[in-house]
């Protein structure tokens, strides 16, 4: 009788030991971590950011929510889930420039990838990724860099008894130091600086110098950046006997300077006021000729958004919050709030109006046939789209590099002119009868107009012919 109970004993134990073995075992495969790049990507404006976390041991993460977020869990930058990317849960500043590549998405390996890099989009990130039994995340820092320029080293004149020396360098980003150094190594101190950014956050920084008779010799500009290591510098030569040649022309140079300011001044102005003019009369002219060729359009239901609705009149469009059962044609957007033109063209000319509001974040232009239309569109000449962006009161040109427009003031009816033969996809400002842009490009398939929604708040609406 005990040796039957010590082997019962025997027999469930075992059973609870191979019992916990297989627990910890299914625990552990259910479980993972999420590692990123140890160091810090490094990104340079205009270019392409690429942000790669995986999974250790490597699952796959094919079935798992994917989430790229920065400062909370509610800042998404990407989310894909159920196999799809979810643009409408997408922070707005990032529509139309992530895209995640999922080519090792099986060896639990996915990459976020950002394009065109802005200096807004320096910090941290967080990868998160989410099983139906266990979650986990990543931290990973995003440096961004500018594209700078070599100083560029200008002879101002005359003054104070030297000769001014202005060093100028642009497109940096974060802010460089920038430094006048002499042949031997010794620093010079500049007579003043300058810093300013330009609209898309790139430092431009200027010094100037006064080259005296006792600072003869080799002299060196130099522009530095310790974070990205990045350095530029440029150097002027001045020789012994400059300074003797200029003291003995001073007096002549002045005088004539003094010729040119009196009788050259109001001629430059009266020259430059009439050209002036002459160019705002031809920017009308040419938006005449333009509208010379308009045509009525209105837009394809059949390659709407599930959430957008057409008006009665085909105009227009309204962003609902509920996704429409429409068909799931092959022409039609499925992953952002785009919409195209039902007339296309392959030929000729046509020229359309869009009324849009002060504070619109829009997307306009043309757009090719073969345009990518079921995943995440990329808003670029090189995908087949020219367009201009239009977010509170400031405009973009799509290209690459974006270019900020610098526009006299700020319009509700914009112009789209499209000539074919020419290879032209030309803007214009109908309020203020001024050119906006010019986008170059052979064509050659049908081109349709395009618009895209950029905030759910924002609504446009196709003007009629003009008469």
């Amino acid at each position: 009788m005990k040796c039957k109970m010590d082997f019962t004993a025997l027999f469930i134990g075992r059973v609870c030991a191979i019992l916990l073995l297989l627990g910890f075992k299914v625990s552990k495969a259910a479980t993972f971590q999420t590692l990123g790049p140890e160091g810090p990507v490094v990104a340079t404006v205009g270019g392409d950011a690429l942000l790669t976390c995986h999974l250790s041991p490597g699952l796959s993460a094919q079935a798992m929510e994917i989430r790229w977020y920065r400062k909370h869990s509610d800042f998404i930058v990407l989310l894909y889930r159920k196999g799809t990317e979810h643009e409408d849960q997408q922070m707005l500043e990032y529509h139309g420039r992530t895209q995640l590549l999922t080519h090792a998405i099986v060896n639990g390996s996915v990459t976020l990838g950002i394009h065109p890099v802005r200096v807004t989009d320096e910090g941290e990130y967080r990868c998160y990724f989410e099983s139906d039994t266990y979650h986990d995340e990543a931290a990973l820092e995003l440096m961004v860099k500018g594209s700078p320029s070599d100083p560029l080293v200008l002879l101002q004149g005359y003054q104070k008894g030297g000769i001014l020396v202005t060093c100028k360098s642009s497109g940096w980003y974060p802010e460089p130091q920038m430094l006048w150094r002499k042949d031997g190594g010794k620093d010079l101190q500049p007579t003043s600086g300058q810093v300013k950014r330009d609209l898309n956050g790139l430092f431009e920084v200027q010094s100037t110098l006064i080259l005296t008779a006792d600072t003869n010799g080799k002299h060196t500009c130099v522009v530095q950046n310790t974070t990205t290591n990045q350095r530029r510098q440029t150097s002027l030569y001045v020789a012994d006997s400059f300074f003797s040649m200029v003291s003995s022309a001073v007096i002549t140079l002045l005088i004539l300077l003094a010729l040119f300011v009196v009788i050259m001044i109001p001629a430059i102005y009266f020259f430059h006021k009439q050209h002036q003019e002459k160019g705002i009369l031809a920017e009308e002219l040419d938006y005449w000729r333009a509208r010379s060729y308009a045509v009525d359009v209105t837009l394809d239901p059949d390659t709407a958004s599930p959430y957008l609705v057409l008006t009665e009149d085909q105009k227009s469009v309204n962003c609902v919050e509920m996704r429409q059962p429409y068909p799931d044609l092959i022409q039609r957007f499925d992953t952002r709030l785009c919409i195209l033109g039902a007339e296309g063209f392959n030929s000729g000319q046509a020229y359309w109006e869009v009324e849009v509001g002060h504070e619109a974040y829009l997307t306009l232009g043309a757009a090719a046939q073969s345009v990518e239309r079921k995943s995440a569109v990329r808003l670029s000449s090189e995908a087949g789209i020219w367009a201009l962006q239009l977010h509170k009161g400031q405009y973009r040109a799509l290209t690459s590099p974006e270019v900020c427009l610098p526009l006299r003031a700020k319009s509700e009816k914009i112009g789209v002119f499209l000539d074919y033969q020419r290879g032209q996809l030309t803007f214009y400002s109908v309020d203020n009868l001024t050119k906006m842009h010019t986008f170059h490009k052979r064509f050659s398939e049908t081109v349709f107009p395009f618009f895209w929604i950029c905030d759910t708040q924002t609504s446009f609406r196709l003007c009629p012919k003009p008469l």
